[in-house]
């Protein structure tokens, strides 16, 4: 497969990508993005140092039982996300640079090294930016993302602190995934 033709997720974990669950493949290979819904917890952080960044980044309100919807679409390699948190949007955009799985939301990025564990997928933060400036090591967020599957989609576990913080945010729940099959933008 030549490197244009490699979905974003093919392209950071290269070799790795053959060790997903065949569920993560399967959403992570399309072409057309994907989409999925299902219940979640959101935590957030309490300081108020922790609620101006999450205010900043966007990030929606704790709530114990939220529905969350997932639509991703791809764009010329790129795959935009959006969560709904209820009635909470959530947007990003990710993209590949230098092995590294680059996420932006607001006017934050944070750069992951993306592996495979057992068949699920780890996210692990390694770089950051704030307003495109690259931020020093002590204040890149502490991201722990971790899928676990199941039969009919994957449960996954997010969080993520900042050191001199403490938590911004924690969401937790499963996800009924699918891949999308084809392009609905030219099917009208």
């Amino acid at each position: 497969m030549t490197h244009t033709s490699m979905t974003l997720y093919q392209r950071v974990l290269k070799d790795e990508f053959a060790l997903l669950h065949p569920m993560l493949q399967r959403f992570h290979a399309s072409h057309y993005g994907g989409g999925g819904r299902g219940p979640f917890e959101v935590i957030r952080g309490t300081n108020v140092f922790s609620r101006l960044m999450g205010l900043m980044m966007g990030l929606p309100p704790a709530a114990k039982h939220v529905e969350v919807v997932l639509d991703v679409e791809t764009r010329q390699g790129d795959e935009y996300w959006s969560r709904t948190f209820g009635d909470w949007p959530m947007h990003s955009r990710q993209r590949e640079r230098d092995g590294l799985l680059l996420e932006y939301s607001g006017p934050a990025c944070v750069g992951f090294r993306l592996s495979v564990e057992d068949g699920e997928l780890v996210f692990t933060s390694k770089r950051a930016w704030l307003l495109g400036i690259p931020l020093p090591s002590f204040f890149v967020p502490i991201v722990h993302v971790k899928t676990n599957v199941g039969e009919d989609g994957w449960q996954l576990d997010a969080r993520i602190d900042v050191r001199w913080i403490g938590l911004l945010i924690h969401y937790k729940g499963f996800i009924r995934g699918e891949p999308k099959l084809a392009d609905a933008s030219k099917e009208k």
